[in-house]
C-alpha cells in the first residue's frame, strides 16, 4: 500500500467517521431526555416559568427542535399575555457537551412567534433578566444571545410605567448576531408597518459595553411610491449614566432632506433635549406628497405650492420641547377643483424662543378678498399656553373666505354662502377662557347648509367683539317665511351659550323640529336622519317675541316669553300669548332631544273658542262652542300627523259658557225619556246652555269626569263618567234637575213616566236620571233604571222630609230639618248632594 493511499484511507476514517456518528444521533440519543435539562436551564436563566413541549434531535445543523415553547412572563410584569410564544423553535447546540447530556445554546431560531415586550411599573424591561450562555456569566438585567433569528413573528409593545396603549407590529424577520453586554454585534431585519402600508428595513451595527453605540439605516418604503425614505443614524453613549449622543441624523427622499444632531438624555423621563434640526428650502408640494405616501388624508385634487425651510433648536424635554430658531414658508399658494381662484399666502415667519411663538404680519387672499392677521403664542410648552391674535378684512366676500377655509382644511361640510363681511378684532385665550375686542359688520349675508332646510340671511347686523362674547346687534335676519330682528351674543363656539332679545314675525314649530330632530326612527321604522346638530351642548336664554307660531292645526299669536334652552330642553316661563280668541298665561316644556318631543303645558285659558281648540287638538270637531276659560296640567307627545289628544294626559279645571253643543237637543231627550204629554219636539239640533263647568281628569285621551255641570238656564244635567277625546265615546251617567218654571215654558205636560222614569218634589221640580252613551256627534239617552230604583228605595217620599231635599236627608243619614218647608230644597244643590251619594253606594258596589 503506497502512501498516498494511506493517507487518503486516514483522511476519509477522519471525516466520514464524525458524519456518520453525526447522522447517528438521533438513533442514539432520544431529544426529550434533554427537556428537564433544558427547560431547567432556561427558567434559571430567564427567571421566567418555561414550558417545553416535544424535542427532537436534528442534524446537518446540529440543533434542538422544540414543538410549542412558551416562556411565561418575569416577576414584576402584569399581563395577561406569555413573554414568548412559538410553535417551533430550532436551538443550535454544541455536539460534544451534549453527548454528556449538557445543552450548551449556540443560536436560537423562532418561526411565527409572538413576543410580548412589557414594561413594567418599576421601569425594567421583561426581557432584562440574568442569563449564561457557552459556560460565560453575564451581567445581571440582561439577556445574552450568539445569535437570534425570527422568522415572521409578530412583536407587540406595552410601555406599562409610560402609561402608552399596546402596539403591534408583525410580518417581522430578524436577524441579531451578538445579543448581550459587552459585545459587537449587528442587527438586519424588516418589518411591515399595516398603518402605513409600508415595509420599514434596517441595518446595524452596534456595541455594548460601559460605551454603547449604533451606526447604521433605516429605509422606509411605502406602497404608493418608489422613491424609498433614507435615514442614516450614528448614536452614541459613553456610559449607563450619560446621555445619547446623536452625531448623526440625516433623512432624505426624493429632493427632499432634513439633518439633526444633539443629545437625548434617556435616563430621565421625561427625556431632557438639546437638538439642532434644520432643513433646506424644501418644496412644499413634494412635502404633501411625502405626507400622503405614510398616511395623511387630502383631497386628491388639493396642490400646494412653495417652499419651507426650518432652523430650529430644540431644548426641554421630549414631552414639552421647546424652540429656538425660525420657520418659513415662502410663496405658498393652495389650488383645488372646488376653488374656483387658487388661495395665496405671503411669506409666513414663525419665529420661536423658549417661551413664545410669533409669526410676523401676513396675508391670506383669494379673489377680491385680503385677510391680514398675527399671532404670538406665550408658554406652549406648558400647560395653560396663551395665543394672542389679530385678524383684519374689509369688505370681504363670505364665499371667499368659506374658500379660505376650505384651503385650510377648516370649512364646514356642505356649507356655502355669500355676502360681505367687514372684521377689526383682536382676542385671546388661555386654557378655555376667550376674550374678544373689536367690531364688524354683515351685510346681505346668505348661508345654506345640510344642517339648515332653508337658507338663512342676515340683511344686517353690527358686529361687537366684547369680553367672552360675540354680540351681534340691529339683527336682521331671516329664514324660509321667518323673520327676525333684535339682538344676539354667543360665547364659547364649542358648546354655544346663545344670549338675545329678539323679535320674529313668525314660527313654524315643524320647521324648527326638523332642524333639531335628533337620529331614530320614524313611526313606520325607517331611519330618520338629523336635521341639525345636537342641542344638548348650546345653552340658551333670552326675552322673545312673536307674531304667530304655527303648530299643527294650532296657532298662537302675540306670543312674549322668557325662554331658556339647557342640555335639549326648552321652557318657556313665563308665556302669554293669543289662542283661538282668547288668551293663555303659563309655562310650556319641551324635550327636544327626542324624535318625536314631549310637551308639558301649564297654563291658565281666558275666553278661548272651545270648538277651535277642541278641532285642533282632538277629534270632537263642532261640537261644543262657547268661550273656554280655566286651569290646564297637561302633558302630550307631539308626533306628525296625529292630533295631540292622542298622548294627552293631565288635569283640567274648566268652565264655558254661554254656548251650545251640537248634534242633540237635550230636552227632546229629557221629553222621551219622561213620556211627557203635550210636548212638541223642538226641531234644532242643538241645545243652548248657559254653563258648564267641571273637572277632568285625562289619561292617554280618554277624560274622567265627577263634577260635570251643565246650566241649561232653568235646568241642570249633573253627570260623572268618562269622554273619549280621540274616539269621541261617551260613558256618563247624569241626572237632570228641571224646574216647574222651565218645564211649563218649555211645554212640558204630565209625566207619564212620574215614578218610572221621573221623580217629582212638591214644588214641581222634575228629577230625571239617564244613561248618556254613543259618541259626541251622536250621544243616545236612555232611562237610567238602577239609579232610579235607588231613589225610590231611598226614601224619598218617607218621614225623613218631603221632595228633594228630603231624599237627600235620607241618604246621608242626616236628621229631618224641623224648620224646613216641604220643597226648599234647591235643584241644583240637591242634585249634587244626590250624585255625591249614589257615588258612594257605586263604590262600595264595585
Amino acid at each position: 500500500m503506497t502512501n498516498a493511499r494511506k493517507i487518503l484511507i486516514a483522511a476519509l476514517v477522519v471525516i466520514v467517521l464524525p458524519l456518520l456518528a453525526l447522522a447517528a444521533l438521533p438513533f442514539l440519543l432520544n431529544g426529550n431526555s434533554f427537556r428537564p435539562t433544558l427547560q431547567a436551564q432556561m427558567e434559571q436563566r430567564l427567571h421566567s416559568p418555561v414550558t417545553v413541549g416535544d424535542i427532537q434531535l436534528k442534524t446537518f445543523p446540529l440543533a434542538l427542535r422544540i414543538s410549542d415553547l412558551l416562556i411565561g412572563q418575569p416577576a414584576g410584569i402584569v399581563t395577561k399575555l406569555p413573554f414568548v410564544e412559538a410553535k417551533e423553535v430550532f436551538i443550535a447546540v454544541d455536539l460534544w457537551p451534549l453527548l454528556r447530556k449538557e445543552v450548551v445554546i449556540n443560536a436560537v431560531r423562532l418561526k411565527s412567534p409572538r413576543i410580548e415586550l412589557v414594561r413594567g411599573q418599576a421601569g425594567a424591561w421583561n426581557y432584562e433578566t440574568g442569563t449564561q450562555t457557552g459556560g460565560q456569566t453575564a451581567s445581571s438585567g440582561t439577556l445574552t444571545l450568539d445569535h437570534l433569528t425570527i422568522e415572521d413573528g409578530q412583536t407587540a409593545l406595552e410601555d406599562q410605567k409610560a402609561g402608552k396603549p399596546r402596539d403591534v407590529y408583525e410580518h417581522i424577520d430578524l436577524d441579531l448576531k451578538g445579543l448581550g453586554p459587552d459585545r459587537r454585534g449587528s442587527l438586519t431585519g424588516k418589518v411591515r408597518l399595516d398603518t402605513m402600508a409600508a415595509v420599514l428595513k434596517i441595518q446595524s451595527d452596534f456595541e455594548t459595553g460601559p460605551a454603547v453605540s449604533a451606526k447604521g439605516n433605516l429605509t422606509l418604503t411605502s406602497d404608493r411610491s418608489k422613491d424609498p425614505l433614507n435615514v442614516t443614524y450614528d448614536v452614541r453613549r459613553a456610559n449607563a449614566t450619560s446621555p445619547v449622543i446623536i452625531q448623526q441624523l440625516d433623512a432624505k427622499i426624493g429632493s427632499l432632506s432634513a439633518s439633526a444632531t444633539g443629545s437625548v438624555d434617556t435616563q430621565t423621563t421625561p427625556s431632557p433635549l438639546q437638538i439642532h434640526a434644520k432643513t433646506a428650502s424644501a418644496p412644499i408640494a413634494d412635502l404633501m406628497r411625502l405626507a400622503a405616501l405614510y398616511g395623511a388624508k387630502s383631497p386628491a385634487d388639493l396642490k400646494i405650492d412653495g417652499n419651507l425651510q426650518a432652523d430650529v433648536q430644540i431644548t426641554g424635554t421630549t414631552d414639552k420641547p421647546l424652540l429656538a430658531g425660525k420657520i418659513e414658508a415662502t410663496k405658498a399658494q393652495i389650488t383645488a377643483r372646488e376653488l374656483a381662484e387658487p388661495v395665496r399666502a405671503s411669506e409666513l415667519l414663525v419665529n420661536f424662543t423658549p417661551e413664545s411663538a410669533t409669526t410676523q404680519p401676513f396675508t391670506i387672499e383669494t379673489g377680491s378678498t385680503r385677510l391680514a392677521a398675527q399671532a404670538t403664542i406665550s408658554g406652549y410648552s406648558g400647560d395653560k399656553p396663551r395665543m394672542n391674535a389679530t385678524i383684519q378684512t374689509s369688505g370681504a366676500r363670505v364665499e371667499e373666505l368659506l374658500r379660505m377655509a376650505s384651503a385650510y382644511g377648516v370649512k364646514p361640510a356642505g356649507l356655502n354662502g355669500t355676502g360681505a363681511i367687514n372684521l377689526d378684532m383682536k382676542f385671546s385665550q388661555s386654557g378655555k377662557t376667550v376674550s374678544y375686542s373689536g367690531s364688524g359688520a354683515l351685510q346681505n349675508v346668505s348661508l345654506t347648509s345640510p344642517d339648515l332646510p332653508k337658507a338663512l340671511t342676515v340683511a344686517i347686523a353690527a358686529i361687537k367683539f366684547s369680553d367672552d362674547r360675540i354680540v351681534l346687534d340691529n339683527l336682521q335676519a331671516g329664514m324660509s317665511a321667518m323673520h327676525l330682528t333684535g339682538s344676539l351674543s354667543v360665547k364659547d363656539f364649542a358648546r354655544p351659550d346663545l344670549q338675545f332679545n329678539l323679535h320674529i314675525d313668525q314660527v313654524n314649530v315643524d320647521e324648527v323640529s326638523q332642524m333639531t330632530a335628533p337620529a331614530g326612527k320614524t313611526d313606520k321604522g325607517a331611519v330618520k336622519q338629523p336635521r341639525g346638530g345636537s342641542l344638548d351642548r348650546i345653552t340658551a336664554k333670552g326675552a322673545i317675541a312673536i307674531d304667530k307660531v304655527l303648530y299643527q292645526q294650532t296657532t298662537l299669536t302675540n306670543l312674549k316669553a322668557t325662554l331658556d334652552l339647557a342640555n335639549g330642553v326648552l321652557k318657556l316661563d313665563p308665556v302669554t300669548a293669543g289662542i283661538f280668541g282668547g288668551q293663555e298665561a303659563g309655562a310650556i316644556t319641551a324635550d327636544l332631544r327626542q324624535a318625536s318631543p314631549p310637551f308639558t303645558v301649564r297654563v291658565k285659558l281666558t275666553n278661548v273658542d272651545s270648538n277651535q281648540l277642541l278641532s285642533a287638538t282632538s277629534s270632537v270637531k263642532n261640537i261644543v262652542s262657547g268661550p273656554l276659560s280655566g286651569n290646564f296640567d297637561l302633558r302630550f307627545i307631539s308626533k306628525e300627523n296625529q292630533n295631540v289628544a292622542t298622548t294627552l294626559n293631565g288635569v283640567a279645571q274648566m268652565q264655558m259658557g254661554p254656548g251650545r253643543i251640537a248634534g242633540v237637543q237635550i230636552l227632546n231627550e229629557l221629553a222621551s225619556i219622561g213620556r211627557f204629554m203635550g210636548y212638541t219636539n223642538k226641531q234644532e239640533a242643538y241645545t243652548n246652555i248657559n254653563k258648564v263647568s267641571g273637572s277632568l281628569n285625562i289619561q292617554n285621551g280618554v277624560a274622567t269626569t265627577n263634577d260635570l255641570l251643565v246650566d241649561l238656564g232653568g235646568g241642570t244635567l249633573a253627570g260623572a263618567g268618562t269622554m273619549g277625546l280621540v274616539d269621541q265615546t261617551l260613558k256618563l251617567r247624569v241626572t237632570a234637575t228641571l224646574t216647574k218654571e222651565y218645564t211649563q215654558k218649555n211645554g212640558f205636560g204630565q209625566a207619564g213616566g212620574l215614578l218610572s222614569t221621573v221623580l217629582s218634589n212638591q214644588k214641581g221640580d222634575l228629577v230625571v236620571p239617564a244613561i248618556v252613551s254613543g259618541t259626541f256627534a251622536q250621544p243616545k239617552f236612555v232611562p237610567d233604571a238602577e239609579q232610579m230604583a235607588k231613589l225610590k228605595l231611598s226614601g224619598l217620599f218617607g218621614a225623613g222630609g218631603s221632595g228633594v231635599k228630603g231624599l237627600i236627608n235620607s241618604l246621608t243619614g242626616k236628621p229631618p230639618d224641623s224648620n224646613a218647608t216641604p220643597g226648599d230644597a234647591t235643584p241644583q244643590g240637591a242634585v249634587n248632594d244626590l250624585l255625591n251619594q249614589f257615588r258612594k253606594k257605586d263604590k262600595k258596589k264595585d
